[in-house]
């Protein structure tokens, strides 16, 4: 049940002008976020071997049918549905600052558009939004890369955000979803 680009456009239109979403809106949106996955994990496999021998922690996730109904309602004036490029992430935890900065030297080396990450996919574009020069108003930190890749087998584009952070960070941003999440309030999105 693949739908195009336009047809996702038009469903979250339709969510972000109040329109409660059917069961049948639910599927298409769920099928829609199921198919970030495959590229993703392969993506992720390709990461995974390059820094292996780093001994980082990292993770990877398709965002959940909750969370991209509420970033749909917020991105209102911004954005659209179908150009959401963090439904697909991969989270990769330094140890500290200097092995961040370390890693994000290499990250931005083998991410710029052309090069090489793995057998599977090409990189059509990659922006760096830094958080840790100019963090957030509630003082999130990190450094997110989001990507345009080409998975060279289908020849399909596909938007991904790697978010690179430290541990201490890390601990940070759990805290305050957690915090977040027992008293019922989205700090991250109102401070």
């Amino acid at each position: 049940m693949t739908k195009s680009n336009g047809e996702i456009k038009r469903l979250g239109r339709k969510f972000q002008n109040g329109q409660e979403p059917t069961g049948e809106d639910l599927e298409i949106l769920l099928d829609w976020a199921k198919f970030f996955a495959t590229p993703m994990q392969a993506f992720y496999s390709d990461l995974c071997s390059i820094f292996s021998a780093e001994g980082i922690k990292s993770s990877c996730r398709v965002k959940r049918l909750e969370s991209i109904l509420c970033k749909n309602l917020r991105i209102k004036a911004e954005n659209q549905l179908s150009t959401m490029g963090d439904v697909a992430g991969i989270r990769i935890i330094a140890k500290d600052m200097a092995h961040l900065k370390s890693l994000r030297k290499e990250l931005e080396r083998r991410l710029a558009p052309g090069s090489f990450i793995g057998p599977d996919f090409d990189v059509a574009s990659c922006k760096v939004k830094d958080y840790i020069e100019s963090p957030s108003l509630l003082g999130y930190r990190s450094v997110h890369f989001r990507l345009s890749l080409i998975e060279k087998a289908a020849g399909k584009r596909f938007r991904l955000e790697l978010q690179l952070r430290t541990l201490r960070e890390h601990a940070w941003a759990q805290a305050v979803e957690t915090v977040g999440a027992v008293r019922g309030i989205d700090f991250k999105h109102n401070p």
